[in-house]
């Protein structure tokens, strides 16, 4: 299917809207666009633009999700299964999970122990 120009600056505009409310990952992203529009390649040519800039990174959602996940009580296990669901990396994961939670969790049990 032939899209516009003008085509290619509403899904631009819908994915900054989205954006603009929190951080999502390409995958989630590419999937909330998908629903609205029926042009794959020209949202993967948005989605590419986007990464460029800088306005969509996989690395800095990662980053977020896991320092929010950890806050509100969620276990390694379940933080991993909801990256890999929203197309992350494994690679990515391990990285974050490895520092973030380390730190997170350290530091949740700490006032614990010392309490004793």
């Amino acid at each position: 299917m032939f899209s516009t120009p003008n085509q290619e600056s509403l899904i631009h505009d819908r994915a900054l809207s989205f954006l603009a409310r929190r951080e999502h990952s390409a995958k989630e992203l590419r999937d909330k666009l998908l629903k609205k529009f029926e042009e794959p390649e020209q949202i993967e040519s948005v989605l590419h633009r986007l990464m460029d800039v800088g306005l969509q990174c996989d690395e800095r959602f990662t980053e977020l999700f896991v320092r929010h996940k950890t806050k509100t009580g969620k276990g390694p296990y379940v933080i991993r299964q909801l990256l890999l669901s929203n197309g992350i990396d494994s690679e990515l994961i391990s990285r974050y999970m490895d520092t973030s939670l380390a730190v997170s969790y350290t530091h949740l049990t700490l006032p614990t122990i010392c309490s004793v």
